[in-house]
């Protein structure tokens, strides 16, 4: 009895009906405005699933659309610290969860993690100061988006495949496309709220662009179902409209590229409607310019534009390149005091990924990044398919962003979502292999 009960649990758990659930869910949350009620129960919901399904991707849209809602959360930095007691089960459960169902595999990217771990802890060698390097902020991303990386790899890798109720691939889009819809309707939720108070939905949120980084994983799976249900390209350029109304110029030029290139890969997988999708891409360009321009005129161009936003990218990537003619090979450490930009949980964001790597970790870091890209990229374009060009387009949308924003310097949500990109593109290929193995034996056999 108590058995039939996990069984047809573990069936809802890894059908669409649950991803459909907890969007609804993640919508009402915002909509009641009720999110640090929300988070602690989402919290506990994962961890239930956890320890009653072995895949990690039946909580991954869960944590995704917790992350989605929490950083809506007014006094985030003090929220945070009331609930620090809630890391305590959920560092417990993951071990559990890590013994109970992890299985043994190839680490194809391991060294590209330890690469990136080991140019993390050195960071600042020979420059920062022990109270700098030690700060909690610094630790946090040291440790974070190096050696907490590496460990959600090993355990994404052992324990996400495909089961009988879901092929890994369409289970990750599947999850990139319920994320999509609920940040769209967070974000023009919150545009009605605008509209009715000042008469206008266009305003710049502050969750802006975090929310919109989160989008720009999900666009290209709108277009990978467009492959099939040509409709779903309307819900992909929703995707993009709905972050116009945060104002995030960073956003809109991010995603206007990685959109083009979306139509781009849509007129290579649907043929049949070459046409139609060129006359929609071209009526996009147009509106999608015009909107941009119109934005940038009212700020007085686009470099002021972007100098207006956090502190000025331009002085922030110059500060970026003192940094590291003073400290070549290590940087200045993640920890760094800089300028004095940084407020609390964050560091010295220079808002481009390349100068923050060359700035806070010299040579050694951008070798170890850029080992870590290089691996990457060969992965998507090893055998280009539908789902792999997919997939490395919802991270070119993270990498994109990382040139205008902190992007994937941010361990969660946005680091953890590349590294479950390339663990399933991983899974995959490991899949395909067994696959071709199976057929083989089964033709030489009969």
């Amino acid at each position: 009895m108590l058995d039939r009960f996990f069984e047809k649990m573990r069936a809802f758990l890894n059908g669409k009906w649950a991803s459909a659930v907890y969007t609804v869910l993640a919508c009402l949350t915002v909509s009641f405005s009720i999110e640090n009620y929300a988070i602690p129960l989402f919290i506990l919901w994962v961890l239930f699933v956890l320890l009653v399904d072995k895949s990690f991707l039946n909580v991954f849209l869960p944590v995704t659309l917790l992350c989605g809602f929490a950083i809506r959360t007014s006094g985030q930095a003090t929220y945070l610290l009331n609930h620090l007691w809630l890391a305590i089960p959920v560092v417990i459960v993951i071990f559990v969860h890590f013994i109970l169902y992890g299985k043994r595999r190839h680490l194809h990217f391991l060294w590209q993690h330890l690469a990136v771990s080991a140019a993390l802890i050195l960071g600042g060698l020979f420059h920062i100061s022990a109270s700098d390097y030690f700060k909690p902020d610094a630790l946090y991303y040291v440790f974070f988006l190096g050696i907490g990386m590496l460990f959600f790899y090993v355990w994404f890798r052992s324990g996400v495949s495909s089961n009988e109720y879901y092929d890994v691939k369409e289970k990750l889009m599947e999850c990139f496309l319920f994320l999509g819809v609920f940040c769209a309707y967070s974000i023009l939720d919150e545009a009605l709220r605008v509209f009715l108070a000042i008469g206008s939905p266009f305003a710049p949120y502050v969750w802006s662009n975090d929310i919109c980084e989160l989008m720009l994983f999900c666009i290209p799976a709108a277009f990978y179902y467009a492959r099939k249900r040509y409709a779903y390209l309307f819900l992909g350029v929703l995707f993009y409209a709905a972050m116009v109304f945060t104002q995030s110029y960073s956003a809109m030029l991010s995603g206007g590229i990685l959109l083009v290139l979306c139509f781009a890969y849509l007129l290579k997988y649907r043929a049949s409607l070459r046409i139609y999708t060129a006359a929609i891409l071209g009526f996009f360009v147009v509106v999608a310019f015009s909107f941009f321009a119109y934005f940038v005129k009212m700020k007085g161009g686009l470099f002021v534009a972007f100098e207006a936003e956090e502190n000025g990218r331009i002085n922030l990537i110059r500060e970026a390149w003192k940094n590291f003619i003073s400290a070549p090979l290590f940087g200045v450490g993640i920890g760094d005091p800089g300028a004095g930009n940084a407020t609390f949980m964050t560091v010295n964001w220079t808002h481009n990924i390349i100068f923050q790597v060359l700035g806070s970790l010299g040579l050694v870091g951008a070798l170890a990044y850029g080992y870590q890209l290089y691996s990457r990229i060969k992965t998507v374009f090893l055998r280009p398919d539908a789902f792999r060009l997919a997939a490395g387009l919802s991270y070119l949308g993270l990498f994109l962003i990382s040139m205008l924003q902190p992007g994937e310097f941010c361990p969660m949500p946005y680091a953890m979502m590349a590294v479950m990109i390339f663990t399933v593109l991983e899974v995959t290929d490991e899949e395909t292999r067994e696959k071709t193995k199976n057929d083989e034996k089964t033709g030489t056999a009969s």
